[in-house]
């Protein structure tokens, strides 16, 4: 399972309504909450499975102006850190990956990234590369987390 929903907005925090924070901790922390609170159980039951949350590099260092997005993230970490302590007695690997900026939907709407940005950002296929790599490792190694940078400052 990877847990990849999202959402962001930035702004200072005295500026951010209360509405926008709550939206970024509904979807980044307990919408992988919920998914993963319907799929664990089957994954116990057959003693085996992968689940891979996505933070973000702003989930190891926040920035200003992201205040919220940057909780949320932090809190993907320490979720997922948690619960993989929890469950590799299931042989379950919770695996948490933080990326730098991609190249989604997502980024080039809030304008750090666009359709151009090849040579600048990560591409979905980077990343995607990554998450093949964890997944290809024999059942007895896991890979707890990563992150993962361009090249390009």
């Amino acid at each position: 399972m990877v847990n990849n929903a999202g959402t962001a907005a930035f702004g200072t925090f005295n500026d951010m309504e209360v509405e926008q924070w709550s939206q970024i901790i509904q979807t980044n922390v307990m919408g992988m909450y919920y998914v993963t609170k319907e799929v664990l159980p089957y994954l116990i039951a057959k003693n085996e499975g992968d689940i891979i949350n996505i933070s973000s590099t702003a989930g190891l260092t926040g920035n200003a102006n992201t205040s919220a997005y940057s909780a949320s993230k932090f809190a993907v970490i320490g979720m997922s850190e948690s619960l993989m302590k929890e469950v590799r007695k299931n042989n379950i690997r919770v695996c948490t990956l933080t990326p730098s900026t991609i190249a989604s939907d997502m980024s080039i709407d809030l304008g750090i990234a666009n359709k151009d940005s090849e040579e600048s950002v990560l591409q979905p296929e980077d990343f995607a590369e990554l998450i093949l790599a964890g997944l290809k490792l024999p059942r007895r190694a896991m890979l707890k987390s990563a992150a993962l940078w361009s090249t390009n400052p």
